[in-house]
């Protein structure tokens, strides 16, 4: 982390997990520490459940010695959610700056 996120600064990892045309799927009981720029993108997903997941970047709350005083972690997406129809996300924790 480098306190400017996806908005520039050092390369970072896209999302960290990408769902992407999933029919009829269950995604629960995940624990994800310290994701990069994104936690989960869910593209194209019909008739789905998410849940019980935790995406947890309070770490990144914290300057480091590279992100200026600022919060070292910036623009931390949990969920991002594209073209998915009838997609239920419940009972998550997103902890993200």
């Amino acid at each position: 982390w480098d306190g400017v996120g996806s908005n520039g600064g050092l390369p970072k990892p896209g999302q960290f997990m990408k769902v992407q045309i999933a029919n009829h799927s269950t995604m629960r009981d995940l624990y994800i520490r310290n994701y990069p720029s994104h936690g989960i993108n869910l593209a194209g997903v019909l008739n789905s459940t998410v849940h019980h997941i935790t995406l947890n970047n309070s770490p990144g709350d914290a300057p480091n010695s590279i992100s200026k005083g600022l919060s070292a972690a910036h623009n931390s997406d949990g969920f991002n959610v594209g073209n998915s129809v009838n997609l239920d996300i419940h009972d998550c924790k997103v902890w993200n700056q």
